[in-house]
């Protein structure tokens, strides 16, 4: 291939030389036009870079809370997921700590809660009687709650009534599966077991059943 361009250049060149030899004035306007060939330059072809689509983040389901953040006024108190954590054991105000039986897992579930309510809370000891609470994990399997809370630091000592408008740390623990992840911490309204708020207990938001 190389050898058949080098002898068809070569008869070009020769070619062109046998017309500068017939026609003097040729070779001048053959270079001019050749000149006039080589300062043309193309024009730059300007390609657009595509807008790249934004995603979109999640919609927020209404009712439902990312871990940390606080609850809207619901069936008469306000409540604010400060934290989780997952144990074998919870230290207890009388020295034996809650211990996880063989197979499962605690989960502490750190909280404030606020009365809004006209009438008085016993945290410890009955709950929030509006509120019906539940705990899920990430294979929709249900943890039962731990009654012992009235032995858990830093809670009000069983019996102790919250007035309205008054508030405490409430700390309170469910049993699990050992090894699972929490995922979902629901509360409902038992005066109509319709209304209901809840919390992500993982990074991803919450997304009702039938998305």
């Amino acid at each position: 291939m190389r050898s058949a361009l080098s002898v068809a250049a070569l008869a070009a060149v020769l070619a062109l030389s046998a017309c500068g030899a017939q026609e003097p004035g040729s070779a001048s306007e053959d270079t001019t036009e050749a000149s006039e060939t080589r300062t043309a330059t193309a024009e730059p072809t300007t390609e657009s870079t595509p807008t790249p689509t934004p995603t979109p983040s999640p919609t927020r389901v209404p009712g439902t809370y990312m871990l940390g953040e606080t609850a809207e006024e619901f069936a008469g108190g306000v409540l604010t997921l400060k934290s989780i954590e997952v144990v074998q054991e919870v230290a207890t105000t009388d020295g034996v700590p809650i211990t996880a039986a063989e197979g499962e897992q605690l989960v502490v579930f750190h909280t404030h809660f606020v009365n809004n309510s006209n009438g008085t809370v016993d945290l410890s000891c009955a709950g929030v009687l509006t509120w019906y609470v539940q705990v899920f994990d990430t294979e929709q399997r249900e943890l039962a709650p731990v009654f012992e809370t009235y032995r858990i630091p830093g809670n009000p000592e069983c019996n102790y009534q919250l007035l309205s408008g008054q508030e405490s740390d409430w700390n309170f623990v469910f049993r699990g599966i050992a090894g699972a992840t929490p995922r979902v911490l629901q509360i409902t309204d038992t005066r109509t077991y319709e209304d209901w708020i809840a919390w992500a207990l993982t990074d991803e938001p919450l997304r009702l059943a039938e998305d």
